[in-house]
């Protein structure tokens, strides 16, 4: 790899949220550039290629791709089940990588994901992209101040009526309502979105309680159509989730935070545009009320702004964080061992839902307190 031009990147998967990835290294050409296409289905990558370059390779082998001395990463947006082999392969061969949400089905397989890319030296990235979302990176930095006091309860909702009867079914093909392939289902595909906001926001999570429901007749292998969650902190926080496919509701997501100084809500602001993108998580913008404004005339919350991030777009400032990670060695903000926390929460919910208990991830990974 050049250490002054562009990091060459193949692409993995050519479905829906490949777009929002396409869009981001159409606007990075100056720092990445992306110089291959994988898809099981040719056609459908040689349709993205075409979007993006006609220079591009489209390989029919994604290990031949892998392999190439054209690329110097990949970017991993292909079904869940296939993360963790590709992610090794892609280790293996050399390459840095960048993989989707969520990181693989299993904390086993993100495990080796992490030991494999470790091993090898590489960068290992996954798309976390709230955390590249400029109103809350500046939250993130107001909790951290002190300025919202100590943050004592919050929730977050995920509400995608994609499945309801009338209604088409999320692009991407049928493994995304297939337990195996997806990790699971809401909780797995939506929930992994604030699961692990609220992690880059409060730290680690030590319990979690959830309820899972099955009865929809187009998610297969256990995949849950709804589920509801509670994730305790190891800072006392206490944080409720609601997720679901099958539901109508007035927004698509929101996340609420409580501190006894003060409070902070999302809401999007116009629904409709909500099915441009595959992560409509990311209009929702952040606005605070805090204790500050006591003694003033009440003028309502103010929006959250952040002057330190470069773009609106956190497709962008994710991939760009990528690439500067990878060009100065520097442990991307939501690199693969971080991850392990959110994998650990997320799959304590499910055998919380399985089990009806709480359950204590220190004594489900038996690894200690500085399990990472």
């Amino acid at each position: 790899m050049s250490t002054t031009g562009p990091l060459c990147v193949g692409l993995s998967g050519a479905g829906l949220i490949a777009r929002d990835h396409l869009a981001a290294f159409q606007a990075l050409e100056d720092r990445v550039r992306l110089t291959a296409i994988y898809d099981v289905d040719v056609e459908r990558a040689r349709y993205l290629a075409s979007l993006y370059s006609p220079e591009i390779t489209v390989y029919e082998s994604y290990a031949e791709m892998v392999n190439s001395d054209e690329i110097d990463a990949v970017d991993l947006c292909t079904p869940h089940d296939i993360h963790t082999a590709q992610s090794i392969a892609a280790a293996e061969s050399g390459k840095h990588i960048l993989v989707e949400k969520p990181m693989a089905c299993s904390v086993e397989d993100a495990h080796a994901m992490v030991e494999a890319a470790d091993k090898s030296g590489v960068v290992l990235m996954v798309g976390q992209v709230l955390r590249y979302v400029p109103s809350n990176i500046e939250v993130r930095r107001r909790i951290e101040s002190g300025e919202m006091g100590q943050i004592w309860w919050g929730r977050a909702d995920n509400w995608l009526p994609y499945t309801i009867a009338g209604r088409e079914p999320l692009g991407g093909g049928d493994w995304m309502r297939d337990g195996r392939r997806a990790g699971g289902g809401a909780l797995a595909l939506l929930g992994t979105h604030h699961i692990d906001l609220f992690r880059y926001f409060l730290g680690e999570v030590e319990t979690v309680s959830a309820r899972t429901w099955t009865g929809h007749p187009l998610y297969t292998n256990g995949a849950e159509d709804r589920a509801v969650a509670t994730l305790t902190f190891a800072n006392g926080a206490s944080i409720d989730l609601c997720t679901s496919y099958v539901n109508h509701a007035p927004h698509f997501a929101q996340f609420m935070l409580f501190g006894d100084r003060g409070s902070i809500y999302t809401e999007l602001p116009d629904n409709s545009d909500r099915f441009e993108t595959a992560a409509v998580q990311h209009r929702a913008t952040a606005a605070i009320w805090t204790a500050t404004d006591e003694g003033q005339q009440y003028q309502g919350f103010t929006a959250v702004e952040s002057d330190d991030t470069p773009v609106s777009n956190p497709f962008i400032n994710e991939i760009r964080h990528f690439c500067e990670c990878v060009r100065n060695g520097a442990e991307p903000l939501s690199s693969g061992r971080d991850n392990l926390g959110t994998m650990q929460a997320l799959y304590g919910c499910y055998e919380s839902a399985r089990r009806g208990v709480d359950i204590d991830l220190y004594e489900l990974y038996g690894t200690g307190r500085s399990r990472y």
